[in-house]
């Protein structure tokens, strides 16, 4: 025989070997697909689903339309006996399309806007259990209490509801995620998640149909450094220029109401700004506004009564005037001042 036919009677061994070997592997993997639907919840039930939340950034809190923005990911971990008992069965070689497997199909339902979700990544081990990650950049809703503001604290709000499993069919456990959450977000301090389970109807209507639900909780408390700064000093400015007003001589009227108005006009647009975090409750906070607000109202007035009184020769009324208010004006901002931003 030639070297070249020992040359092809070799490769006909070898493709022939390798032919054989897959083809059994082929007839074990259509078999093993085709045994199960594995799209149907796994028995026995309930099946138990444990769920966590990994908060990237929180972008945004808002308190002005109750909502807030962050980057998250949800982690979901079950296990389904049959895609180990199916390799067992099968062995190694079995295929478990990815995609073909029960799922839970969580969701938040509290989402305002969703600006990113890319699609969910799963991952399936030996021996039955499969983790699905899903990652969101969203506005979610959030109801905020300002009755305390700002010295508040709040509750962000993550709804979890499953599509179309009853209560009674999954057991939705909550778990911390190392890394959850950031400690401080935008001039809050972040807490601890919690969670509580939360049936709902899946729909709406009374004969909508229940379903599993998980609400997870997570507390923040503000930070008094950045209400400080941007409250109580601009109200310090504006409420000592509205005081400086009792100082100019009484027959300075064109001065006196310039000074006055400027402030009193400041401390209404800075009340307009700041109008979401009035209650309209009179708390403490509230108080402290309107204090800002009318002693430059009072020193406006003030400078406009001076004008006719010194015009008919009463300065003394004039002056007694200025040092009752002042008195008065100053003992009600100091004294505020202390109640809401420090003796509390």
């Amino acid at each position: 025989m030639t070297q070249g036919g020992r040359q092809a009677r070799l490769y006909l061994w070898v493709l022939a070997s390798v032919v054989t070997g897959l083809l059994p592997t082929a007839s074990i993997a259509v078999e093993c697909m085709g045994s199960v639907d594995l799209s149907k919840r796994p028995p026995p039930t309930p099946v138990p689903v444990y769920v966590s939340l990994q908060i990237k950034e929180f972008r945004d809190i808002n308190e002005s339309d109750g909502s807030f923005t962050v980057d998250f990911e949800t982690i979901v971990t079950w296990q389904d006996d049959r895609i180990k008992s199916l390799r067992t069965e099968a062995g190694a070689a079995c295929l478990v399309a990815i995609d073909s497997i029960w799922s839970p199909e969580g969701q938040i339902t509290n989402f305002v806007t969703v600006l990113d979700e890319p699609a969910a990544y799963r991952e399936m081990n030996a021996d039955g259990q499969i983790v699905e990650w899903r990652r969101y950049v969203a506005t979610l809703t959030a109801e905020f209490d300002l009755a305390t503001f700002p010295f508040d604290e709040q509750t962000l709000q993550f709804d979890l509801q499953l599509k179309r499993d009853r209560p009674e069919d999954v057991t939705l456990n909550f778990t911390t995620y190392p890394g959850s959450a950031p400690t401080e977000a935008g001039g809050w301090t972040v807490g601890a998640m919690t969670s509580q389970l939360a049936p709902r109807r899946f729909g709406r209507g009374p004969t909508a149909p229940e379903v599993a639900g998980l609400s997870i909780e997570i507390p923040i408390k503000r930070l008094w450094f950045g209400p400080f700064i941007n409250i109580f000093l601009p109200n310090l400015g504006c409420t000592l220029v509205a005081l400086s007003v009792y100082f100019l001589p009484s027959d300075d009227g064109g001065n006196r109401i310039a000074l006055s108005s400027t402030s009193m006009l400041i401390a209404a647009a800075f009340a307009y700004v700041m109008s979401d975090y009035i209650t309209g409750s009179l708390s403490p906070i509230d108080l402290f506004f309107w204090a800002s607000i009318m002693i430059p109202f009072v020193s406006f007035a003030a400078a406009l009564a001076s004008i006719p009184l010194v015009a008919r020769g009463m300065d003394w009324v004039v002056l007694r005037m200025d040092q009752s208010l002042l008195l008065i004006s100053t003992g009600a901002f100091v004294w505020l001042t202390n109640f809401v931003w420090f003796w509390r």
